[in-house]
C-alpha cells in the first residue's frame, strides 16, 4: 500500500482510494457474535484464501495518511441498508461506512532536520 500510494500521488496530485471498511457495525457485530473474521458482499473471501490481505478501516487509513503526510480532501462511507446510511450521515462513517472512498492529495514534503 505506500508503494501503491505514494507512485499514485507521484504521477498525480490527487488520488481515490477505495477498500471495504472492516470496523462497520456489521463487521463488528457478526466477529463479536459468531467469533470470526466476517464474510460479506465486500469482503468476499475467507480470511486464509483473499487475494487482499490488508484489511483496515477508515480511521486507520487516515492514520495511514497523516503519517505519510497526505492530505485527506474528501470521504465518503457508503452505508448498505438505512442504519449504515444514518450512522454516515451523522458523521459515523469508520462504523457506518461499509465501502470506503477517500479523496487524498499531495502534502507539502517533509523538512529533514
Amino acid at each position: 500500500p505506500h508503494t501503491v500510494v505514494r507512485e499514485m500521488l507521484r504521477v498525480a496530485h490527487k488520488g481515490i482510494v477505495s477498500f471495504p471498511n472492516m470496523a462497520h457495525w456489521r463487521n463488528r457485530l457478526q466477529l463479536l457474535l459468531a467469533g470470526r473474521v466476517p464474510v460479506s458482499p465486500a469482503l468476499a473471501h475467507t480470511w486464509y484464501d483473499t487475494p487482499n490481505l490488508h484489511f483496515l478501516s477508515l480511521d486507520d487509513f487516515k492514520a495511514f495518511c497523516r503519517s505519510e503526510g497526505i492530505r485527506v480532501t474528501g470521504v465518503h462511507a457508503l452505508g448498505l441498508g438505512f442504519l449504515s446510511t444514518a450512522m454516515s450521515a451523522l458523521g459515523l462513517g469508520n462504523i457506518g461506512g461499509d465501502l470506503v472512498v477517500v479523496e487524498i492529495e499531495r502534502g507539502k514534503p517533509h523538512k529533514k532536520q
